[in-house]
């Protein structure tokens, strides 16, 4: 039995984006688990098809700084396209050095005065 596709909405775009990021933000907390594991030990702890999903973690599921750069990224590009919605120029690089300094300071590295 085959799907209608035209039956079926395609997602919004604003959904789509939050679907990436979810998925990014998931796949990076599978792989934090085991980022510096051989296959050969992740095999031996989660057994041959290796980690395949996140209830093999007993319920510790983190992610690392690969997501958190995605986000203030992220943070940084929405900030610049708010100014240009607002008709405001604004440098893209500067608003997504903004948002990586806000990153710094969620690591407990006040950014340094003259930053």
């Amino acid at each position: 039995m085959s799907i209608d596709q035209g039956a079926v909405a395609a997602p919004s775009l604003k959904s789509r984006i939050h679907g990436c990021l979810l998925g990014g933000a998931l796949g990076d907390s599978l792989g934090y688990a085991v980022e510096f594991d051989s296959i050969e030990a992740i095999r031996r702890r989660f057994g041959p098809d290796g980690l395949a999903d996140l209830t093999a973690l007993d319920g510790a599921s983190h992610f690392s700084d690969d997501t958190q750069m995605t986000l203030y990224t992220v943070d940084g590009l929405v900030e610049a396209l708010e100014w240009a919605n607002d008709g405001v120029g604004a440098d893209v690089n500067a608003c997504l050095w903004l948002a990586y300094l806000r990153w710094l300071d969620t690591q407990g590295e006040p950014a340094h005065p003259a930053a």
